[in-house]
């Protein structure tokens, strides 16, 4: 449904928007992944930083 809203939008192509779709979606899943692998731990380093 998105992708064919996206190419009445900007006249690409129905398999383009659709495959730019998949992509985002995956991106976005990849990224949310990262959420709970953040602990906040640094690298100590000398110096007055």
């Amino acid at each position: 449904y998105i992708a064919a809203l996206d190419t009445l939008d900007n006249g690409a192509l129905y398999k383009t928007m659709y495959d730019c779709i998949v992509s985002s979606v995956q991106v976005l899943r990849y990224f949310a992944g990262w959420c709970d692998k953040i602990h906040g731990k640094t690298i100590p380093i000398k110096g007055d930083y």
